[in-house]
């Protein structure tokens, strides 16, 4: 019986969320990224890493970002944005690819 209640604690302990250490894989809390994930493009800057979900501040919905690689050099080059009012958290299983980028462009357009 003791045996199998270590399991059973060892079992939820696994399924709970948990943080993730800032220095462990790609990710970097305070760095900005353009995700792009399954239905949209984002950006924002990084606050949280989860073992589920990203969570980002000043974000925004990139609708059109125009020609890519001259919209990665230069953020205001996209065509379309939708600054969101709050904090946005990302599923980490709906991205599709991320790069960091050095500013956030945030006026709608």
């Amino acid at each position: 019986m003791k045996d199998l209640k270590k399991m059973l604690e060892l079992l939820n302990c696994l399924s709970e969320e948990k943080d993730v250490k800032n220095d462990v894989g790609p990710w970097k809390i305070g760095e900005k990224y353009q995700i792009t994930t399954v239905t949209m493009i984002v950006t924002g800057e990084l606050t949280y890493i989860g073992d589920k979900e990203l969570v980002m501040k000043d974000a925004a919905w990139i609708a059109d970002t125009g020609r890519l690689s001259d919209s990665l050099e230069d953020q205001t080059k996209y065509n379309e944005v939708e600054p969101f009012k709050e904090d946005v958290i990302i599923g980490r299983g709906s991205i599709i690819h991320a790069t960091k980028i050095y500013y956030l462009e945030r006026n709608q357009k």
